[in-house]
């Protein structure tokens, strides 16, 4: 079989002019798929243009192109064949050098601050799609030693990382750290290696390094206060502003705020303005002011014109304010934009089924409220374990009281109460939920207090699976309970975004 595809390979090579075999190797350095724009960057000089080599190489099937997306991809065995020929060629190395320049100028540290408000969420898109070919940019700036360039892709791929699960943990060990004497470069990669952390659920390392990142910009700024921060910068202003509301320092939260939009420069990515309204948010969210939902609408609005990432994040946020606000129809589209996102991280993904287990639930479709419950978010590590099954027992507490299941309240609040303080953020996630069910904190002190045996992992996840059996089983013998399920739902329900 080997013999036969070889034989194949090698005659539909023969049939090929001297350009169109030099752009075929060429593109063997493409990971996954490409743009023109990329080929353009990276083939030599041909005598032909390489948009006509490319039809030719389209129609003899030797490249796939997709019309609805515009971009190429080569078959596993094509590649290969092309990446052997390249190799022997010894055209290699200068190959993806060039796919590497190509990959800096694009998804780069330095690429950010060249685009103005109007050009980011394009940059942003052409990231995203061009995730593959930067990992496999960095993969070669590692095996060659451009450590200056693999910093440059590592900090430029921010928006990005949290889109990749997994793979941004695998490099963390990989990146070099810069010294203290670069404290530019060095507050952005330890604000960087923070926010993956975080999104992993790895708060006790992770806020560290993005404290450590914040203190190392408020020197920046004191030091030359026309200094502008970068957008991993300004990312660790913004983690500081929100452990500072979850530590319920709402004052000091509110002026992180205020700095962080003095920050904005005009004409530049609004990254500052939205990070200002993100810790205002979640800081009145925290503190229970309902002015906290005009807030994340202003966030959002700004967060459209950044990116992808950027709007499906606040949608999480919005989302559960607006179930708070009893706004269930909208918290749903909101909740479910965020869900079924892309390019956000588990853990934000994970920050919108408690509002749409909820708004489900409050509109009648329990069914589909526990098919949220039992969403698979894929893989995750024990730090985010503990995160999902927080929010999982939570909002189960929310379906029951939406059954009426008052007797069943108390008791459940206060074991899904202690088993948050597990993890910062979910144990303010719980209080904010069930304030209206509960009371404030005396009424939670109040609970019952659990057995510490019953707070064990194994035991939660067999209390989870009980009690989705047990509201399933309840709710397909009460007459008139709507149980449509996620999967029966209209689309409208589940993909759209309000306004």
């Amino acid at each position: 079989r080997q013999q036969t595809l070889q034989a194949m390979m090698d005659w539909s090579y023969g049939l090929l002019d001297d350009d169109e075999q030099q752009v075929l190797n060429q593109l063997a350095v493409f990971a996954g798929s490409f743009s023109l724009s990329g080929v353009d960057a990276i083939i030599e000089s041909t005598a032909t243009s390489v948009l006509d080599v490319m039809d030719s190489l389209v129609e003899q099937s030797l490249v796939v192109a997709s019309v609805d997306s515009g971009r190429y991809r080569l078959l596993e065995t094509v590649r290969l064949y092309a990446l052997d020929r390249l190799l022997n060629a010894d055209q290699l190395a200068a190959t993806r050098d060039r796919h590497l320049a190509w990959m800096g100028a694009l998804s780069g540290r330095e690429s950010w601050p060249s685009n103005g408000e109007g050009e980011t969420r394009e940059l942003a898109e052409k990231q995203y799609a061009e995730v593959a070919n930067a990992l496999a940019a960095m993969e070669w700036a590692e095996q060659t030693g451009q450590n200056d360039a693999l910093l440059s892709l590592y900090i430029g791929g921010q928006p990005y990382w949290a889109s990749t699960g997994g793979l941004a943990l695998a490099w963390l060990d990989r990146i070099p750290e810069p010294p203290a004497s670069e404290p530019h470069l060095r507050s952005e990669w330890l604000s960087i290696s923070g926010e993956i952390r975080l999104f992993a659920g790895d708060e006790a390392n992770g806020f560290p390094q993005l404290l450590e990142a914040a203190a190392i910009v408020d020197e920046l700024i004191e030091a030359d206060q026309s200094f502008s921060p970068s957008l991993s910068s300004l990312s660790s202003l913004l983690y500081r502003g929100i452990f500072l509301g979850m530590s319920s320092d709402v004052s000091a939260a509110l002026a992180e705020s205020d700095r962080l939009n003095d920050l904005q420069v005009d004409g530049e990515p609004r990254a500052a303005e939205l990070f200002s309204l993100m810790i205002r948010t979640y800081t009145l969210m925290f503190d229970g002011d309902d002015a906290a939902l005009t807030s994340a609408m202003q966030a959002e609005a700004v967060g459209r014109t950044i990116s992808r990432y950027v709007d499906d994040h606040t949608m999480a946020m919005k989302a559960t304010l607006l179930a708070i606000a009893d706004r269930y129809d909208e918290a749903l589209a909101a909740a479910m934009q965020s869900l079924n996102s892309q390019v956000i991280s588990q853990t934000t993904r994970m920050n919108a089924l408690v509002p749409a287990a909820k708004s489900l639930a409050a509109l009648g479709r329990y069914e589909a409220a526990l098919d949220v419950v039992e969403k698979d978010f894929g893989p995750v590590i024990d730090a985010q374990r503990t995160r999902l099954m927080s929010s999982q027992l939570l909002a189960l507490v929310l379906i029951l009281h939406q059954l009426q299941r008052h007797e069943r309240i108390n008791e459940l609040a206060g074991i899904a109460d202690a088993y948050a303080r597990d993890s910062r953020g979910t144990d303010v996630e719980v209080r904010t939920n069930l304030a209206d069910i509960i009371g404030g904190d005396d009424a939670f002190a109040a609970l019952p207090a659990p057995d510490p045996a019953d707070l064990t992992t194994d035991r939660i996840a067999t209390l989870i699976e009980d009690l989705i059996t047990e509201i399933r089983s309840n709710t397909a013998k009460e007459p008139g309970r709507q149980t449509t399920s996620a999967d029966e739902s209209d689309s409208s329900d589940t993909s759209s975004s309000p306004g």
